[in-house]
């Protein structure tokens, strides 16, 4: 076939045949069945010695290398615990003092002339006995006088430090019983809160222990959802503020 078309090359020529053929390109060679193929063989597609990729065979044939432990869950932070509240004291801001008597008055039948409870003084001292207040100015009272006898009902008599010594009943009120009372304005030196202690000091005009209930109240008129009861004192006695 190669030689047919060599002949008609020629032919046609009429000069001479001056071309030749190159059926194979560069790198190839033709075969006797008239194909071409390349001069060396190429290597296998897949090669027992893999692909060269560049890495070292001693790091492929390494351990491998574990992966890092994970990172540790944060540790909530807490919140700064609040600030405690401050303690409710009831005592605190109470300035005005209020004494009720609550003697009977079948046992001030014996003593009509200072009927009730004999109010000499009052003191309050804190829990290491030092001064808080005493009785200032009163401000309100209910002298009773069941038997129109009482010669010992001035308010201003209870003022100060206790000086009821003997029977002048001008250092002391009776209250007169059935309720009677005064309110006081306390001289305040100290705090006045829960501890304090409170004596209440019952003149010995007629021998006789009466009681008394003693309120602590905050400042404005007579009433007693101002006030809070510290206590009942029988004759001569202390009570102390309580929570």
């Amino acid at each position: 076939m190669r030689h047919l078309f060599f002949s008609l090359a020629c032919a046609a020529s009429l000069t001479g045949c001056i071309l030749e053929t190159e059926l194979c390109g560069n790198g190839f060679v033709e075969t006797e069945a008239g194909g071409c193929v390349p001069e060396e063989a190429p290597p296998p597609y897949y090669s027992d010695a893999g692909f060269d990729l560049g890495i070292d065979a001693s790091i492929a044939d390494a351990e491998p290398i574990p992966p890092p432990a994970p990172e540790p869950d944060a540790v909530p932070i807490d919140p700064e615990p609040p600030e405690p509240e401050p303690s409710f004291d009831p005592w605190v801001g109470r300035e005005m003092l209020l004494i009720v008597d609550r003697s009977s008055r079948d046992n001030a039948r014996s003593t009509p002339a200072s009927p009730g409870y004999d109010l000499d003084a009052i003191v309050l001292v804190d829990p290491n006995g030092d001064l808080v207040a005493i009785l200032g100015d009163w401000e309100t009272a209910q002298i009773n006088d069941p038997f129109g006898r009482n010669v010992a009902q001035d308010p201003f008599a209870a003022l100060g430090e206790p000086d009821a010594e003997g029977r002048d009943p001008e250092r002391f009120v009776s209250l007169g019983t059935e309720g009677g009372f005064v309110q006081y304005r306390l001289d305040i030196v100290g705090p006045i809160a829960t501890g304090v202690r409170i004596f209440a000091f019952d003149a010995d005009f007629d021998g006789a222990d009466e009681s008394a209930e003693i309120y602590l109240c905050f400042e404005g008129p007579l009433d007693l959802s101002l006030c809070r009861s510290a206590g009942t004192v029988d004759g001569t006695d202390d009570i102390t503020l309580r929570p």
